[in-house]
C-alpha cells in the first residue's frame, strides 16, 4: 500500500508520486516558513497530492494537552502554606482533583 492511496486513491503509477516529492525537495519552500497554507495554495498545481495531504495536516487544531492541564493543576495545589506535602500526596491529591467530576 502507497501513502498516497489515502489522500489520491488507488495509485497505478507511483512514479508520479515519487516525482512530486522530488520537486518538492528540489525546491527551497523558505516561504513556507511566513505563511504556509498560502505556499501550498500557490503550489498545488505543481504539487497537487503533496498540498492535499499539508491542507488535512495543517487543518489540525493547536490544542492543550492533558499532561500540561495536570501540571497546572498541581502548580495550583502546592501553594505555599502546602509546600511541605509530601510527593506522594501530591500525587493523591492530582489524582482526586482530576477524577472527581468523572
Amino acid at each position: 500500500m502507497n501513502i498516497f492511496e489515502d489522500f489520491a486513491g488507488p495509485s497505478k503509477n507511483v512514479q508520479n508520486e515519487s516525482r512530486e516529492v522530488d520537486i518538492y525537495l528540489s525546491m527551497n519552500p523558505i516561504s513556507i516558513l511566513s505563511n504556509p497554507l498560502q505556499w501550498w495554495r500557490t503550489n498545488q498545481g505543481s504539487l497537487k497530492i503533496l498540498s492535499l495531504i499539508a491542507k488535512d495536516l495543517l487543518a489540525i487544531p493547536a490544542t492543550s494537552s492533558a499532561s500540561e492541564r495536570v501540571f497546572s493543576k498541581s502548580g495550583h495545589i502546592v501553594s505555599r502554606k502546602r509546600s511541605a506535602l509530601a510527593s506522594k500526596n501530591v500525587d493523591v491529591l492530582v489524582f482526586l482533583s482530576e477524577n472527581q467530576n468523572k
